[in-house]
């Protein structure tokens, strides 16, 4: 692809207007220049969606949606990390959404989930609900910061993806 990539003609009018960098480089500047870096204190209860007991559990409610939709041969964790299989790890999010427990309006408040990138990678996403407000009533103590070049975790990013900055 990048072969294909070199063949393509920029237009001068159009590179003065649109600049672009290379592919596998990064404006770091301009990069961190556009963005912050935050932290907040997260509260609720999140369902791992990929942890074993998890998967047994939502095993028998998914499975024929893997197998004849999505052509999968089982309902596992790797499903469930596999970008291709998006609408899948949607179609559980939904049903954990709308679940609710004896006593109380709502099953959880969100899922966690490994990273395809890496077991070490937790993602999370937070449900959102009817009462809340501009952001979820679960996050507080939110605190943010200009992005830094230099920052620890924007390093190592860049290390890892095997970007250039410029």
């Amino acid at each position: 692809m990048a072969e294909e990539l070199d063949e393509i003609l920029e237009n001068e009018e159009d590179a003065k207007e649109w600049p672009t960098v290379t592919p596998g480089h990064i404006d770091i500047d301009e990069w961190c220049g556009k963005r912050l870096a935050g932290s907040a204190q997260l509260a609720g209860r999140f369902v791992d969606i990929t942890a074993s007991a998890t998967v047994a559990e939502l095993y028998s409610h998914f499975i024929e949606q893997a197998r004849v939709i999505h052509g999968l041969k089982d309902f596992d964790a790797s499903a469930l990390k596999n970008p291709e299989q998006r609408s899948l790890t949607q179609s559980v999010s939904e049903f954990l959404w709308k679940k609710s427990e004896k006593g109380t309006s709502n099953f959880c408040d969100g899922i966690n989930f490994r990273s395809r990138h890496g077991d070490d990678l937790v993602l999370w996403a937070i449900f959102e609900r009817p009462e809340d407000g501009e952001r979820s009533r679960l996050v507080t103590d939110i605190q943010t910061v200009p992005v830094d070049r230099e920052m620890p975790e924007l390093v190592a990013a860049i290390k890892q993806l095997g970007l250039i900055t410029v």
